[in-house]
């Protein structure tokens, strides 16, 4: 089997397969946290079958969707290692139309004490801001024109959560071509296959002081989109609008029993920090300025 190495919440984990696919898969998800020749303390191998033979392994999360789209998490309960199986008729559709392979970390990542959340995270100043909104709400747009604004940035999509600290997980986005939000053209895919529903890397290139690789959650927001000019906080206390949208991302990653746990013990921490529901306007570049104003304290917002 060939073998990769990246990190994950402070994590190195070791990834085992006999199929270049998915290891390129990885390759891409991974590109900004490659952890090669860093020892692994988390062993992960996926097989291309039904379930692993001959060990002692437990099932922790089976994934399914309604287009026979399957993939299964296990244990071995001898030496501690991870297993994902993946039916070989799934393989394919997998690679093109899913990321439930690489959702299966966020059971195992949980195991060990770190959640994986669908959500955006960016920093201005020394306050790291963990953005919440359902799929499709405006979180990579946001964050694209909060890197151009002078953010330093996680993640667009995904972040891990450890003790209250966030984590980057990858990059969809490209801030320095086209517009904000929209998928680009000349995009990199990991197929390399004209896909418009492809992702693409972000480009660093003369932004890497820009990236952070981890920072604590000094403030909650929550993305609400209403067709309004202008944006604006609204007065009263989202924490509960923001619980749901974190909350969605148990449906969006497919996760199981491990995952459910420590999203508890989590959002228990965030309960006790600042939360703003912010109303995005249909201008780009004042939704970033607005959320810049938030993060250094120039906006006070007094709640019902």
């Amino acid at each position: 089997m060939s073998e990769i190495r990246f990190i994950a919440a402070g994590h190195v984990i070791s990834l085992r397969s006999e199929s270049e696919a998915v290891l390129r898969y990885f390759r891409w998800k991974t590109a900004l946290l490659a952890a090669d020749g860093i020892p692994a303390d988390i062993r992960v191998c996926i097989l291309i079958e039904d379930q692993p033979e001959g060990e002692p392994y437990v099932l922790l999360n089976d994934a399914d969707d309604t287009n026979q789209l399957r993939t299964v998490l296990w244990k071995n309960t001898g030496t501690g290692e991870y297993c994902i199986s993946v039916p070989e008729e799934s393989l394919v559709r997998m690679m093109e139309k899913s990321s439930m392979l690489a959702n299966q970390f966020a059971n195992i990542l949980a195991e060990h004490d770190a959640l994986l959340l669908h959500s955006c995270g960016v920093v201005f100043g020394d306050k790291g801001i963990l953005i919440a909104g359902y799929p499709g709400m405006g979180k990579s747009t946001l964050a694209v024109s909060c890197l151009q604004r002078g953010a330093g940035y996680l993640s667009d999509d995904t972040v891990w959560l450890h003790n209250g600290i966030m984590y980057p997980v990858e990059s969809t986005v490209h801030p320095q071509k086209d517009k904000p939000g929209k998928p680009l053209k000349g995009g990199i895919s990991f197929e390399g296959k004209p896909d418009k529903d492809r992702k693409y890397h972000l480009d660093l290139t003369g932004m890497e002081k820009q990236y952070v690789r981890e920072v604590p959650v000094g403030m909650l927001v929550g993305l609400r989109r209403e067709n309004v000019p202008e944006p604006a906080v609204q007065k009263a206390a989202p924490m509960e609008y923001i619980y749901r949208a974190l909350r969605s991302s148990v449906r969006v990653l497919h996760t199981g029993s491990p995952y459910l746990q420590q999203f508890r013990k989590e959002t228990a921490y965030l309960y006790k920090l600042p939360a703003y529901l912010f109303v995005l306007g249909t201008d780009t570049d004042k939704n970033a300025e607005m959320l810049e104003k938030l993060a250094k304290g120039e906006i006070h917002v007094s709640f019902e």
